[in-house]
This record gives C-alpha cells, structure tokens and sequence, in this order.
C-alpha cells in the first residue's frame, strides 16, 4: 500500500515538474505548448453559428458583447479575442467582421484574422496594348507588394510579426489617357466599379496611365485614406513602369494611405534622416541596405538633421540600427551623393571629417533648415484612414471618401528627377 502510494505521488510529482521544465531557452515546456498554438493560423471554429453583420447597422454595447464587435463575451474568450476592445489586432476592422464578414464579405474565407492585422486592397488596372509593360501588375509585383509587408516588424495578438495585405485584382476601367481632373474621373471609375458595401473594409485604387498631364508616378487622395492611384503609363518611352517601379511606387502611394508623408511625419522631402521608399531617392530602387535595395519602410527612429550646423562626426547619430544602410543627399542641385549611414559623413565631401560644423543644403529645397526626426514608420501607421472601418450608411460612404479628399502639397515623384537620382545614385 506504501509503495503504491509513494508511486502515484512520484508520477504527481514528475507531471508537475514536466509541465514546469525549462527548454534550452528558458521557456517553460507548457509555455513553448501555449506559444505554438498561438502561432497557428487563426481559423473560425466549425460549430460556431454564423452571424450576418452589416457596416451601416452597427451592434451596440450589451451586456453580451461588452465592446459591440458583434461577438459575444463567450465567443470572444474562445477566441481569444479582447471582450473590452472591439478591434483586437488594431487592423480597422471589428473583430466581428473578421469572424462572420460583413455587408456580404467573406472575410474569413479571405484569410482575415481578428488576432493578426489584414489590409484589403481592390486593384482596378487600365489596359493600352502599346505599354509593352503594362499598366498594371504581373504576379511577381503583387507578390513582392505583399511579401514587403508580410515581412513587417509589426506585432500582433497572435504572436506572429507582420501584415497580412490582401491584394485583389478587380476589374479592368475602361483606358484614359489622362485622368484630368483628377479628382473627377477617378471618382466615376470608382462608382462604376467599386461595390460600395466594400468601402469600409477596402482600400481603393487604380493601375492608371497619367493624369494631370504629368508624368508623375502616382497619387494618394487623402493622408490617411482609401483612395490612390498609381500611373506609371509615360515612363520609359510610354511603355510603362518596370517592376521594380511598380512595387516601390504602390508602396510609396499605399504608404500615404496609411498616414505616412515624404519626411516620415513631415512633407520634406529628400531628407538623409529617412530611409524609407517615402523618401523620393528610394521610392522606386527601394533602400540600399546589406548591399541590396529592399522596398521598406523606416524600422526605427532618426533624430532632426540641422542644416545650418551639421557635426560630420555625428553623422545621422550614430544608432547601430543604422549599421549597413546607405543614404543619400543633394550635393548639388543636380547630383545626388550616396553615403553609408552608420558613422561620419563628410556633407561636404572634401575629403575629411571636419570638427567645425558645416552648412549644406542637404534636401535641395532652398533652405538651411531643420529637418525634424523621423519615426519608425511602421509603429506609426494609420490603419483606419478613409472609409476603412467606418459604420455609416453604405450609400453614402463613396461620397463621404470623397468629401475627405485634399490636395497634397507638393507634386509626385516625376520620371524628370528619378533619372536624375538614378545616374547619381549607383546601383550594387
């Protein structure tokens, strides 16, 4: 009777201690049990009943659903999603929505997630036989377009980094050579093509020609917002723009979707403190970092450069963050200087690490000034610009985005100066 006893409090013992033993990395064995089921891919349990929601008829706070996400406290603690928060993973989207799918949508059936931030992109495209490139994106852009931000340090609930963004080729608009005004036939492609009961779950745009009469890579309506298009028809000779000008550019155009400006948080543009494709010197070869240009944006924050006092042995401040990046200024109006990123910088390129300060017009925009910091772009993005996410009447949404519409301060990248930074900038 003794030696069962002793037996069954050994086996106790052994079970406890099991579920308490440590992994070479110090992780408890029932902690590493919890964090793999954590990185599995969110799926919508099969015995959970469905519910129809709709954008415009929004749920209020119960005593069921504390937060008014259309899922119950119940469903919501099987889930693991926040009963207090109604968009758990920070995505702009209920975490309802990304359970049973709204207006119609399935939204799981998409791969949506309410522990893991999904972006939803409808892509029209025009077509001109004559672009020997396309207007529009082959597999390869819209892979690469997704792979930037599936590779995102951005963190969710589910333990896994990165943004899922869901890319929809939708239709083809029928071909304008110039979209002029803007502003004007744009929206009427849009109404003719977008289903409004998609407006506030997805992003709009258009692989476009031209508009304005410029040859300007492309256009964001708003900042944050919904709405851009991308028009890359006149560059290299009318045939269209490469690939890699088709990744960079949607990027840069998406990027203001999602609150980012040419400066980071800021619309100074060509800043040597921003290394990011928002930066016109990256925007379509992307950043030069390890000996490879990568289309990304800025992963930490750089402090404020002034003009009028640059410490050549301070460099852009010597963060190891910096450690293999490359960056670039204007050493004159019309060369642009590429110069590594992690130590000194001879602005004035005679040569030397001077003690005394210089002064350099860095950015080329006629003025000594100061050219505030830059943040880590990805912590500071805005998921919820435009339409997205919004819980007003369906009908009146393509209005409302248009409502919001406003003039960015200054042009898009042309294909004038991206010659002019590619023949200064050399390319690994």
């Amino acid at each position: 009777m003794r030696l069962a006893a002793f037996c069954s409090l050994l086996l106790c013992v052994l079970a406890v201690r099991y579920a308490f033993a440590q992994s070479p990395n110090g992780i408890t064995e029932k902690e590493n049990r919890r964090l793999h089921q954590a990185l599995q891919p969110f799926a919508v349990p099969p015995d959970l009943p469905h519910v129809e929601l709709y954008s415009d008829a929004p749920v209020g706070n119960t005593i069921d659903d504390r937060d008014g996400d259309g899922l119950t406290n119940e469903v919501e603690k099987r889930l693991g999603t926040n009963p207090r928060n109604p968009d758990t993973d920070g995505d702009g989207l209920l975490d309802g929505w990304e359970v049973y799918g709204v207006n119609g949508i399935d939204l799981p059936g998409k791969g949506a997630s309410p522990l893991h931030k999904d972006i939803f992109v409808e892509m029209d495209y025009m077509r001109r036989a004559s672009a020997a490139n396309g207007l529009g994106p082959n597999d390869a852009v819209i892979s690469a377009i997704e792979a930037i931000f599936a590779n995102a340090p951005v963190p969710n609930p589910d333990g896994r980094a990165g943004i899922a963004l869901h890319l929809e080729l939708g239709n083809e608009v029928p071909y304008d050579e110039v979209l002029d005004p803007t502003e004007e036939e744009f929206v009427k492609l849009k109404s003719a093509n977008f289903d409004s009961r998609r407006a506030p779950v997805y992003h709009y745009m258009i692989w476009a020609n031209r508009y304005e009469d410029d040859d300007s890579s492309g256009y964001s309506f708003e900042v944050p917002g919904s709405d851009f298009i991308v028009t890359l028809g006149g560059w290299n000779d009318g045939n269209g723009g490469t690939d890699g000008e088709k990744i960079g550019t949607f990027a840069h155009e998406f990027g203001h979707n999602l609150g980012l400006h040419h400066g980071g948080s800021d619309d100074t543009n060509f800043k040597p403190n921003h290394l990011s494709i928002m930066n016109y010197f990256f925007q379509t070869d992307g950043v030069l970092r390890d000996g490879k240009r990568v289309y990304d944006y800025q992963h930490f924050a750089l402090p404020t450069l002034k003009e009028y006092q640059l410490r050549e042995g301070k460099g852009l401040g010597g963060s190891p963050a910096l450690r293999g990046y490359t960056t670039a200024y204007w050493l004159t109006h019309d060369k642009a200087q590429p110069v590594p990123s992690g130590g000194a910088i001879d602005w004035d390129q005679n040569g030397r690490i001077d003690s005394a300060p210089r002064r350099r017009d860095v950015n080329d925009d006629g003025k000594f000034g100061t050219l505030k910091g830059t943040p880590n772009e990805w912590s500071v993005l805005v998921f919820n610009g435009g339409t997205i996410g919004k819980r007003q009447d369906i009908t009146a949404l393509l209005n409302v985005a248009r409502s919001r519409y406003k003039k960015m301060p200054g042009p898009e990248l042309s294909q004038d100066t991206q010659r002019k930074i590619r023949q200064s900038l050399t390319k690994p």
